[in-house]
């Protein structure tokens, strides 16, 4: 469950990506054709949640303030089967198809001041040249981690290409399984379709490797809780029978 909820909220169970972009996350490192992809990895993944996002940090202001913001552009209807976000929800209502539509993080909202329906403005920047656009705050949500709820917030995908000029580009086209059981299948069946192309395809424990240290670090440890409440259980047991064989033998030397 964790895997699948930290793997959802950033990347997938397999992802596909342009070559480069995990060491340097430029904006400009996109999948040009990422409808295109997505539609070919459905095909050859018909069980996966397919999702494609566009990654952008930029400034964000309104009349109160400004602050800086990282956003993640998003389908809302595939991003809302992976990612809990909308479940966060503390007030409004999360993004629709429309292209004004925003939702933050509530410290965030409360550093600009804003609430729902109030508008803000996005300045961020792709190959140099720097585009604004005027959205309006659908959804303010918490997820518990000041970091994220400062920092953080979503529009759609269509609004970042259009403001961006990204045309059908995306940063990462993911394959979300039913499992984390189904990874190594999903890899090496989206290997097979982009075989012979430019794209940078991985696994979710390499596209995340801090969340793959992590889960190897906690599985570990419940071995080792395991490995001593068996312990505790195995002389808990040996004590038991070795106090009823001496309770036995004073009983049948009491007899004899």
């Amino acid at each position: 469950t964790m895997i699948r909820k930290g793997s959802g909220s950033a990347a997938g169970s397999v992802v596909v990506q342009a070559p480069g972009w995990q060491e340097e996350r430029k904006l400009g490192q996109l999948v040009e054709d990422s409808g295109a992809v997505a539609s070919r990895l459905e095909e050859a993944l018909p069980e996966a949640i397919l999702t494609r996002r566009v990654f952008l940090r930029g400034l964000i202001s309104s009349p109160s303030g400004s602050a800086a913001v990282s956003l993640t552009a998003v389908d809302p209807h595939a991003e809302a089967q992976v990612n809990d976000l909308d479940d966060r929800l503390t007030e409004g209502a999360y993004l629709d198809e429309g292209t004004d539509g925003i939702v933050l993080g509530r410290t965030l909202a409360e550093t600009l001041g804003v609430g729902v329906g109030d508008k803000v403005v996005v300045l961020a920047s792709s190959s140099g040249e720097m585009a604004s656009q005027l959205f309006r705050v659908r959804g303010l949500f918490s997820t518990g981690l000041d970091d994220i709820d400062a920092l953080c917030g979503q529009i759609t995908l269509a609004a970042a290409q259009e403001m961006l000029q990204l045309g059908a580009g995306a940063n990462q086209i993911a394959g979300h399984m039913p499992s984390t059981r189904d990874t190594r299948r999903a890899t090496r069946g989206v290997t097979q379709v982009m075989a012979g192309e430019d794209r940078a395809i991985l696994p979710w424990n390499e596209a995340l490797p801090q969340l793959a240290e992590y889960a190897a670090f906690y599985e570990a440890q419940t071995y080792i809780m395991f490995a001593i409440m068996f312990a505790m259980v195995a002389l808990g047991i040996v004590m038991v029978y070795s106090a009823a064989g001496v309770r036995a033998a004073d009983v049948y030397g009491q007899e004899h």
